[in-house]
């Protein structure tokens, strides 16, 4: 009788991967928070907020202050910031804008030389050019040649020259978007 013995031999491997996983956040250019609107201007962006209550002129950039200390009196780049911050408030009132009457045009109504894009000018040290004047029509007349300020109709999204010494119901604040 012959009798064969076999020996098996098994081996077994196990592997064991660890995945590891970070989360890097990018700061992203915005506004300090969800109640101002952003605005793209190409090489920089802008955050507006209408301030809403009694301002004079003179509490304009005060106002604007109390909502963040780095925020002025805005000015518009365009009819899409016009449209754009109108469009935040179903209220109809009249804030003041950044803008004031040019020394050339304080004594003068619409000529060939203070126009409805030369008279005024922008006061908030970053908005440009002419396209963010836009008015209601006649305007900016210089009524009694005394209007050296605008405010914005927040209905109609246009704007109009106004005598200083008035109290309006808030003024249109802005401030460069940052990194938060």
């Amino acid at each position: 009788m012959f009798t064969s013995t076999s020996t098996s031999t098994t081996t077994t491997t196990t592997s064991t991967t660890t995945t590891t996983s970070t989360t890097t956040t990018t700061p992203v250019l915005s506004c300090i928070d969800s109640t101002w609107t952003l605005f793209d201007r190409g090489t920089y962006s802008w955050c507006m907020k209408i301030y809403i209550g009694a301002t004079t002129l003179a509490q304009a950039t005060p106002n604007c202050q109390t909502l963040n200390t780095a925020a002025v009196p805005s000015g518009f780049q365009n009819v899409a910031e016009m449209t754009g911050i109108c469009a935040t408030t179903t209220l109809d009132i009249r804030p003041w804008v950044g803008a004031t009457r040019t020394y050339a045009c304080l004594s003068q109504t619409l000529t060939a030389t203070c126009t409805a894009l030369t008279s005024f000018e922008w006061t908030d040290g970053h908005t440009t050019g002419t396209d963010g004047f836009v008015w209601t029509p006649g305007n900016p007349d210089n009524n009694g040649l005394t209007q050296g300020s605008v405010v914005i109709t927040t209905t109609t999204a246009v704007l109009d020259d106004e005598f200083n010494d008035l109290t309006e119901a808030g003024v249109v604040c802005g401030m460069e978007a940052d990194y938060y």
